[in-house]
């Protein structure tokens, strides 16, 4: 499962580096295009503070709850019209509010002001601003009423503190005064009169401190609701953009994004892609794989990759794909005859413990081109000293000859329909040992031709012509001949290409063959795409052949009859 995994990721990299390589580039691109953003603060005080030569806790407490009460009305709508009005800032509340942080800290009552704004000066005038309307609601502003009454204190502490230097003045005249009354000769009335009034001024003078001594206590205790400004940062500081966090945070993104995609496609996507995949989906063996490659243009040689590009891994795959089926040759198996009809049976016997002589190829839809393949192995097993002999079959859509750059004029169907008792086989110049049985003229009933006894007689003919017999059948899940000629041959290899065949295809293609209990030797997955085939695209089918034609002297019934004879 781990393997899978890796695997997957191997095959999706591009993807995975593209998409974050994509939303970091767009992340830098938004970044850099963004003015530069400025914050300027205000710091303001609630509560008793440092105000207080003995806070009370309960004085603190109130204080912090308070603040949050400020803060909370700071970014109220009237308070932020107030000061748009103001400063004449063509701004809504909204956009305003959203340009202003609070924050508050219960530990020392402070409570700041953040202002952001593309203009330094403008964000510390609007902080400034806030800062002010803030203590302008407070009862300690200029005009509250906490502040009035301590002026009003404050007043009173100054007559009292006059009265006080008026009385303590007279009390001095008037001990003046008795002392001189002492050391003359006056009357005791006039003594004593001096003394009631000493008397009455150091009474006046004691009252006037007491009084004045509970004036200092309420002017200097502590003011629970208050506010205070305790600094306005003279410039606004530009912001750190995070430039690295924001690029991060988009890389990641990005992945994520990808992996999500990824994910989807390889759950809903039904294709074999890997041999792991193969492997989940059927026990037959897989021969090989055959490695992508440039595309291969020209003519003939030019197009097969194991004669344009030699030393290439595609090409090395072919010659490991035709060392297999050489080895294939000589450990036939035996198959079990009892599960089918026994006239088919009694066909399937003949080929039971033979060396395998007649192999059939077959993809698995109309629209795969597997005449490359075919050709490429035929080229390899040739080169070994085999003599081979391919015969194109897909008689819906022969590419053989195109692959060969030969004339097919007569072919399978020539011998099928009775046109030619012996085969036109076609030698390959470049290539000694190989010959070809080109697929002839198309005809309107390739399937009574494909599993007539003809077509078995010549099977077995050309076996005794060479040591290999590739046959190219049409796709097996899509016609029906395909399926009796790998029945009737000694073995046959299914041809896949990645990301083209499905699971379900696959298992339906492999139960049917089973079921006619023909000898299943593998897979072989092509890695390469469709149109980066030799002749895949440029393919053009041929007419068939014409019911009215006129058939040769020797089938003067006609041609669907001769093929049925």
């Amino acid at each position: 499962m781990v393997k899978q995994y890796i695997s997957i990721v191997f095959r999706w990299i591009w993807l995975l580096v593209l998409a974050t390589l994509l939303t970091t580039a767009v992340a830098y691109v938004v970044s850099k295009g963004k003015p530069t953003v400025y914050e300027a603060s205000a710091r303001l005080i609630i509560g008793p503070g440092i105000d207080g030569i003995n806070p009370d806790l309960n004085d603190l407490r109130t204080g912090g709850q308070l603040m949050q009460t400020y803060a909370e009305l700071i970014v109220t709508q009237p308070i932020l019209q107030s000061v748009i009005d103001k400063l004449n800032l063509n701004v809504e509340p909204d956009k305003l509010k959203s340009a202003v942080t609070i924050k508050t800290d219960d530990a020392t009552q402070l409570l700041s002001i953040n202002v952001r704004d593309n203009n330094p000066q403008k964000a510390v005038t609007i902080a400034k601003e806030l800062a002010n309307a803030l203590v302008g609601m407070s009862p300690s502003s200029t005009t509250g009423s906490g502040n009035q009454i301590r002026m009003q204190i404050g007043q009173q502490i100054k007559k009292m503190e006059q009265d006080s230097t008026t009385t303590e003045a007279k009390i001095k005249q008037y001990e003046s005064q008795l002392q001189t009354a002492l050391q003359t000769p006056t009357d005791v009335e006039t003594r004593r009169i001096i003394q009631d009034q000493l008397s009455q001024q150091r009474s006046n003078l004691a009252d006037a401190r007491r009084t004045l001594a509970t004036l200092y206590t309420t002017y200097q205790g502590s003011t629970t609701n208050q506010v205070k400004i305790v600094e306005v940062a003279p410039a606004a500081l530009p912001i750190d953009a995070n430039l690295h966090l924001t690029l991060l945070v988009a890389a990641l993104a990005g992945l994520i994004l990808a992996s999500t995609i990824i994910f989807a496609f390889e759950y809903f996507n039904d294709t074999i892609r890997t041999t792991e995949d193969l492997a989940h989906v059927t026990d037959i063996p897989l021969l090989g794989t055959i490695a992508q490659h440039k595309p291969l243009r020209g003519k003939v040689r030019e197009r097969l990759v194991v004669q344009a590009l030699p030393e290439s891994r595609a090409a090395e795959n072919y010659r490991m794909l035709g060392s297999k089926l050489l080895l294939s040759r000589y450990q036939a198996e035996h198959r079990n005859d009892n599960t089918v009809a026994t006239s088919l049976a009694e066909q399937l016997s003949a080929n039971a413990g033979r060396p395998l002589h007649s192999v059939v190829l077959s993809g698995t839809q109309v629209s795969e081109d597997t005449s490359e393949i075919t050709a490429n192995l035929a080229v390899i097993l040739a080169q070994t000293g085999h003599r081979v002999i391919l015969v194109d079959a897909y008689l819906h859509r022969p590419t053989i000859s195109q692959q060969f750059g030969i004339v097919d004029d007569e072919g399978l169907t020539s011998v099928l329909a009775g046109w030619s008792k012996t085969p036109k086989l076609i030698p390959v110049d470049w290539t000694p040992n190989l010959s070809i049985l080109p697929s002839g003229p198309i005809p309107p009933n390739p399937f009574d031709l494909l599993v007539s006894t003809r077509m078995a007689n010549l099977v077995k003919e050309l076996e005794s012509q060479a040591d290999i017999v590739l046959i190219a059948a049409s796709p097996l899940l899509s016609f029906a001949d395909s399926l009796i000629l790998a029945s009737r041959a000694d073995g046959v290899i299914i041809l896949l290409r990645s990301a083209r065949a499905s699971r379900d295809t696959v298992r339906e293609i492999v139960e049917s063959l089973r079921s006619l209990n023909a000898h299943i030797l593998g897979t072989i997955l092509d890695n390469n795409r469709p149109e980066r085939t030799s002749i895949s695209g440029q393919r053009k089918m041929k007419a068939p052949v014409a019911a009215t034609m006129a058939p040769p002297a020797k089938n003067p019934i006609g041609f669907l009859k001769s093929a049925k004879s």
